[in-house]
C-alpha cells in the first residue's frame, strides 16, 4: 500500500495515512506486517439536499481478525473543479466546490444574478434607485476616460448610480489621495489605473464588470487634509453606504497594496482529488479533506465553510458600519465570493449549510430609515428590541482596531445617524437619552489599558480604548432609585452631530456610598475586607482612586427564577473639581449583597 501510495495512487495514499498515524504503531511492537484489512466507507448528504448530494465520508481500516485494530478519519467532499471548459458532472452530486477563481466570467456571472435576484425579487431589501450622488466620486466609464484611466466627478447634487468600497487601509497615507494639491488634477486630468493601488484598482474592475459607471472611495473621495471636507463627508456615511447600489468588501485583504481579485489558495496539503463515478455512469473528480487536518489549518477557515474571522475586514472597526449600512455587499472573502443583503446569505460554492457568517446581522428596520426625507419612526414598543441591537453593535464595534483614537465615535457615527431617524431620540456621546440608565452600565473588557486621550464624557464609552459590555443586556432589570435629571453633550463640530465630542455632563439623583475595593484583583470589599462582588475599572489610571471613590447604584438584574433580583450594579466615581458631588467615571460594580444600599438617601450628583 505504501509503494502504490509513493507510485501517485491518490485513493492508497489516503488510506496509507489513515493506517500510517492511527494502526502502524501495534505492527512496530509486533514486528508483522499487516497482511489483510477491510475499508469501510459512509457517506452523509447535505441536509435537506434534494438530490441528496454528499458532503462528509467517513472512512475506517479495520484487521482481519482483530477487530479491535480499526482506525477511522472523517472528511468533508466536495466536487473537483471544472476541467477544460467542461463542467465536472460530479457537482450534480456533490457538495460544489468553491470558485477560488473570483475574477471570472463566470465569478462576475454569479455576481450579477445575486444583484438580479435581490432587486427584483426581495420585498425586505430596498430597490435601487437613482439617488443623490456623494459629493464626489469616480467616473470609471471606459468611453468617457478609456480603460487605463478613471477621474474624479464633483457631482453637484445630481442624481446616478454607484457602488461604494469597503476596505483596510493598511497605512496611515495612500500611495494615492486626493488632497487641496491634487484635487483639482484629479478632475481635470485623470488618474492613471497603473498609479493606483491594487485594492482600488481590483474596485474599478469589478464596477465596470457590473455595468456601474461610478464608484466611491473615500481616500479619493475625500480631501484628505482638509478637516472641514473630512467632517462633513464623514457625517454623510449613513447616507453614502445606504443608496449604494452594491458595496463592494475587499474583506481578504489587510492593506490596499494587495489584490482582493487574485486567485484563492486551495491549501493542497490537505485536500486529496479521487475519480467520481457518478450514478448516472459519468465520470468526473471529487475533492477530500481530512476534517480535523483543516480544522486545525488555516485551509479550513478558507476553503469549504466561511469563517468571518479569517477576514481583516472583520477586525477593523470603520468597516463594520460600512457592512451595517449596505443594504447589499459583494463581499471579496478569503475563500471565495460571497453575497449579503437583507434577505439572503449566499456563497460562490461551499456548503449551502454552513452560514457562519456571526456578524451578518443586518440593520432593523431598513425600509423606514432609508432614503434621504424626514425620519420615519418606528412604534414605542419596537423602542426596547431597537436600543438593545445598539448595544449588541457596540459590544462588536469595540472589539475591533481603530488606528486614532480620536475616530471612536467618528467611526460608528454613520450608524447613530441611522437609529436618530428611527427613534428621533437625542444622542449623547455614544448613548441614547431614552436608554441612559441602561446604556451607563457598561463594562471594560481585556486588560487595562490607558484613558483615550480625546475628548469623551467619562460615563461614555468612547472614553476608553478597552472592549466594552454591557451588563443584562436583554434581562429585565430594577431600578435603584436613579434617576436622569438633565444630561447635555457638545458636539466638536456642528455639521457632524453623531462625531466627536467636545464636553458633556450629566446630573442625577441616585443611591451613593463609599465601598472599598481592591484594585489589583478588582473586588468589592464589606468591611470586614470580604469579598461582595466586582470592581471593574475603566483604565489604568484609575486603579489609585480607591479611597476617595463612591459607588451609585443603577439597577438590578432580575434573577432567572424570575422572582427576586440580584444585588445591584452601578457606577464607581471618583470626585473631580466642579462643585459639590461632582464626579468623574472610573469603574462599575456589581454585587451580590442586595442589601449593600438599604438606608441611603437619594442625593443629587453630577458626572463629566
Amino acid at each position: 500500500m505504501g509503494k502504490l501510495a509513493s507510485n501517485g495512487c491518490t485513493t492508497c495514499e489516503v488510506i496509507w495515512r489513515i493506517y500510517r498515524r492511527n494502526l502502524e504503531k501495534w505492527f512496530h511492537e509486533e514486528d508483522e506486517d499487516m497482511e489483510c484489512f477491510e475499508i469501510a466507507i459512509a457517506a452523509k448528504p447535505l441536509k435537506g439536499d434534494p438530490v441528496s448530494r454528499i458532503r462528509d465520508l467517513k472512512i475506517q481500516i479495520v484487521e482481519s481478525g482483530h477487530e479491535t485494530r480499526k482506525a477511522s478519519s472523517d472528511f468533508v467532499v466536495w466536487a473537483g473543479p471544472d476541467i477544460g471548459g467542461e463542467k465536472n458532472p460530479a457537482r450534480q452530486y456533490l457538495m460544489p466546490g468553491m470558485n477560488p477563481e473570483v475574477a471570472s466570467a463566470e465569478s462576475f456571472a454569479t455576481a450579477l444574478s445575486w444583484i438580479r435576484q435581490c432587486t427584483q425579487d426581495h420585498s425586505c431589501c430596498p430597490k435601487p434607485q437613482s439617488a443623490v450622488l456623494p459629493t464626489r466620486v469616480i467616473d470609471v466609464d471606459i468611453e468617457s476616460t478609456g480603460p487605463e484611466m478613471v477621474r474624479l466627478h464633483q457631482t453637484e447634487g445630481a442624481h446616478g448610480t454607484y457602488t461604494a468600497l469597503s476596505y483596510c487601509w493598511g497605512m496611515p497615507r495612500q500611495p494615492v489621495e486626493t488632497t487641496t494639491t491634487t484635487l483639482y488634477t484629479h478632475m481635470r486630468e485623470s488618474i492613471s489605473m497603473s498609479t493606483l493601488p491594487h485594492t482600488i484598482r481590483d474596485a474599478v474592475e469589478v464596477t465596470r464588470r457590473l455595468g456601474v459607471r461610478y464608484l466611491w472611495v473615500d481616500s479619493l473621495c475625500i480631501v484628505q487634509d482638509d478637516r472641514e471636507d473630512k467632517t462633513r463627508e464623514i457625517s454623510q456615511m449613513r447616507q453614502i453606504y445606504s443608496n449604494a447600489y452594491c458595496t463592494i468588501s475587499a474583506a481578504s485583504v489587510s492593506k490596499v497594496t494587495e489584490s482582493f481579485l487574485r486567485m484563492r489558495s486551495s491549501h493542497r496539503d490537505h485536500v486529496f482529488s479521487l475519480p467520481y463515478v457518478c450514478p448516472d455512469g459519468r465520470y468526473g473528480t471529487m475533492m477530500i479533506g481530512e476534517t480535523m487536518k483543516l480544522r486545525d489549518s488555516v485551509g479550513w477557515a478558507r476553503m469549504q465553510f466561511y469563517d468571518p474571522y479569517a477576514d481583516p475586514i472583520n477586525q477593523r472597526a470603520w468597516t463594520l458600519e460600512e457592512k451595517l449600512l449596505s443594504p447589499r455587499i459583494l463581499i471579496y472573502a478569503s475563500g471565495c465570493l460571497r453575497w449579503l443583503c437583507d434577505s439572503d446569505e449566499c456563497t460562490d460554492g461551499g456548503d449551502p449549510d454552513a452560514r457562519l457568517d456571526t456578524q451578518a446581522e443586518r440593520l432593523p428596520f431598513r425600509m423606514q430609515a432609508s432614503g434621504t426625507g424626514s425620519p420615519m419612526t418606528v412604534g414605542e414598543e419596537q423602542l426596547p428590541a431597537l436600543y438593545e441591537r445598539w448595544r449588541y453593535i457596540l459590544q462588536d464595534y469595540t472589539n475591533r482596531y481603530l488606528t486614532k483614537s480620536k475616530d471612536k465615535l467618528r467611526a460608528i457615527s454613520g450608524v447613530a445617524d441611522y437609529f436618530h431617524r428611527l427613534t428621533s431620540d437625542q444622542y449623547l456621546a455614544g448613548i441614547w437619552k431614552a436608554d441612559l440608565v441602561n446604556e451607563l452600565v457598561w463594562v471594560r473588557a481585556k486588560e487595562l489599558r490607558p484613558r483615550t486621550p480625546h475628548k469623551a464624557p467619562s460615563w461614555s464609552w468612547a472614553s476608553v480604548s478597552n472592549p466594552v459590555y454591557f451588563l443584562g443586556l436583554h434581562e429585565r432589570r430594577e431600578f435603584y432609585q436613579c434617576k436622569i435629571l438633565r444630561c447635555e453633550v457638545t458636539p466638536l463640530s456642528s455639521i457632524a452631530p453623531f462625531g466627536e465630542a467636545q464636553s458633556g455632563i450629566l446630573r442625577l439623583t441616585g443611591l451613593l456610598k463609599h465601598v472599598p475595593w481592591d484594585a489589583e484583583t478588582e473586588v468589592l470589599l464589606d468591611s470586614d475586607g470580604k469579598s461582595i462582588g466586582s470592581a471593574i475599572i475603566d483604565a489604568e489610571d484609575d486603579r489609585s482612586l480607591s479611597a476617595s471613590s463612591r459607588c451609585l447604584a443603577v439597577s438590578a438584574l432580575r434573577r432567572d427564577d424570575e422572582e427576586s433580583f440580584y444585588g445591584p450594579c452601578g457606577l464607581i466615581l471618583s470626585p473631580v473639581s466642579g462643585g459639590q458631588n461632582c464626579f468623574s467615571r472610573i469603574g462599575a460594580f456589581v454585587t451580590s449583597d442586595r442589601l449593600l444600599f438599604e438606608g441611603t438617601q437619594p442625593e443629587p450628583l453630577v458626572i463629566v
